[in-house]
């Protein structure tokens, strides 16, 4: 029996040693490439792009210029990334996942009339997540802060999509038009392009402000981020660091029989670098307390507290959107001083032990408040 027909059987036989990514990618050569022995280029392709995910998610023209890899095949593969990608297989689908971990990941936290901050649950992540885990392959973080503040001014979400899809920095259309999904996806979850966060973008363009809440509306966007900077980040500040291996754990033990942890750990540290929350060396992950900047703190205030009201000040320091930032908690009130001086926020009250803030403007009029300072 050949190599081709031995792997293939003992695929299907589900012998470990042909589930493995090596034995993946030559089984999935062999429909498009006669004859040959494929191990060499196996080895190439893993070497060149470092796994399985990386191969498939290779650009087309790229592949195309490996040797051994010709139209044809490079196709076959972009077609297997397309359905690993996407999420056509689960549009079908309405069944849900009766797992508590499942069920806790995809949890958002919301403010009551009284202003606490309380989890429920979000099944609209359902649709839009394939491994229905909560987890996220790719970020794009910083293709987000780079195209936000060029956006057409208009909140005609098609007309945004088509002006990201046209912007993003990739050859395949087919990539521009998975990825630009990806950020629509967070950054303007209620499928309209607010002027709210067009506004702060235009005025405070690569800064670490815009990054901020661009890294705000994806945590909300996937809560499970809440957790991996509460388990992993704040736990570890006074150390100041975590190996890459911290994040697979936590992932792995939350969703032991997910295939999508490799991904997942890819696409969470993308979000922190991108956002500018941690410093990448290698396979370690540095990070400290951050300076608050006011103008990010302004936006997600409102963001999170957006009917104009007195507000517990205790409640935002214990805001998971706010300690997902790593922000000085020293600072917090500081910086509520700092906006009522400006007058963006009407009132800070310190008296006995009673702590409370004011709001007085909803998001959009804080922002419009901000650009005009």
């Amino acid at each position: 029996m050949s190599r081709r027909n031995q792997l293939r059987n003992d695929f299907l036989e589900k012998k470990h040693y042909a589930q493995q990514e090596d034995a993946l990618l030559e089984i999935l050569l062999s429909y498009a490439i006669p004859r040959i022995d494929l191990q060499p280029l196996v080895r190439d392709l893993m070497s060149r792009y470092g796994n399985l995910s990386g191969i498939l998610e290779a650009d087309f023209n790229d592949l195309i210029t490996i040797s051994g890899i010709k139209e044809y095949t490079a196709t076959l593969i972009k077609i297997v990334e397309y359905i690993k990608s996407s999420n056509i297989l689960e549009s079908n689908s309405v069944a849900f996942v009766n797992d508590s971990a499942y069920q806790k990941s995809l949890t958002t936290y919301t403010k009551s009339d009284d202003g606490v901050s309380r989890s429920q649950p979000k099944p609209s992540l359902i649709s839009r997540k394939g491994s229905r885990t909560g987890m996220v392959s790719k970020a794009l973080m910083k293709e987000a802060v780079e195209l936000l503040p060029n956006l057409p001014d208009t909140s005609d979400i098609d007309v945004v999509r088509e002006y990201i899809r046209n912007n993003l920095r990739f050859n395949a259309e087919s990539s521009r038009q998975r990825y630009a999904a990806y950020i629509l996806t967070y950054i303007f979850p209620d499928n309209i392009a607010d002027h709210a966060i067009r506004l702060f973008a235009s005025k405070y363009p690569d800064s670490q402000a815009l990054r901020d809440v661009c890294f705000y509306r994806f945590c909300k966007t996937y809560p499970l981020t809440y957790e991996i900077c509460d388990h992993l980040l704040l736990r570890n500040i006074g150390k100041g660091s975590i190996d890459r291996l911290h994040i697979k754990d936590f992932l792995t033990e939350r969703f032991p029989n997910s295939k999508y942890v490799k991904d997942g750990i890819r696409g969470f540290r993308e979000a922190l670098t991108g956002a500018g929350i941690v410093q990448a060396e290698n396979n370690t992950m540095r990070f400290k307390y951050r300076h608050i900047p006011l103008a990010s703190f302004a936006f997600i205030l409102h963001s999170e507290y957006p009917k104009p009201r007195m507000y517990d000040i205790e409640n935002l320091e214990r805001n998971p959107a706010i300690r997902s930032l790593l922000w000085n908690p020293e600072e917090i009130l500081v910086a509520l001083y700092e906006l009522r001086n400006l007058g963006i926020i009407a009132k800070v009250s310190e008296i006995d032990t009673v702590r409370q803030f004011t709001t007085k403007y909803t998001l959009e009029e804080a922002v419009k408040h901000l650009v005009n300072k």
